[in-house]
């Protein structure tokens, strides 16, 4: 995946976000600098996840498992 290096931060929303699910409980913007952007994520236990990179526009997408019928 190529990204536009401008000296611009790629990213415009928020730098943590707390999340009520019943796996993952918080994403971090960690890092934004020449078009690579970097995120941690905080889970309650060892998460099962897939990731994809899909196209048009680009992006990458990780897809995490949550147990059924339980919430945060």
């Amino acid at each position: 995946m190529s990204l536009p290096v401008t000296g611009r931060s790629v990213h415009h929303g928020p730098r943590l976000v707390r999340i009520a699910l019943s796996a993952l409980k918080e994403v971090a913007l960690t890092g934004d600098f020449e078009g690579v952007v970097t995120v941690g994520a905080a889970f309650d236990t060892e998460p099962a996840f897939k990731t994809l990179r899909l196209h048009a526009p680009e992006r990458f997408v990780v897809d995490i498992a949550h147990p059924v019928g339980r919430r945060g």
